[in-house]
């Protein structure tokens, strides 16, 4: 491996290491942000701890409706963007 491809990859492990310090400070607060982290949870080793993904994925999977979807309201709903949104009306 060349001194530029190892200088990369300790620049990478390090930026990552700083991604999962801030998602350990800034947990998520809408269902929308906790199925964000865990999808990107499954690319990127220790972001999630393994015992706190069952408890994010149920969460998540309270939400669902019984025809197997999702209300869009109910995976943003006390995200500051939702409750900014007014809907247009006729």
């Amino acid at each position: 491996m060349c001194r530029k491809t190892r200088r990369r990859r300790a620049e990478a492990q390090a930026a990552l290491e700083r991604v999962r310090e801030y998602v350990k400070t800034h947990p998520p607060k809408s269902p929308y942000q906790k199925g964000v982290l865990l999808w990107a949870a499954s690319y990127v080793k220790g972001l999630v701890a393994e015992a706190d993904r069952g408890a994010l994925a149920e969460s998540i999977l309270a939400l669902q409706a019984d025809d197997g979807g999702w209300a869009v309201e109910n995976l943003v709903a006390g995200s500051s963007t939702f409750e900014a949104f007014e809907v247009a009306r006729d």
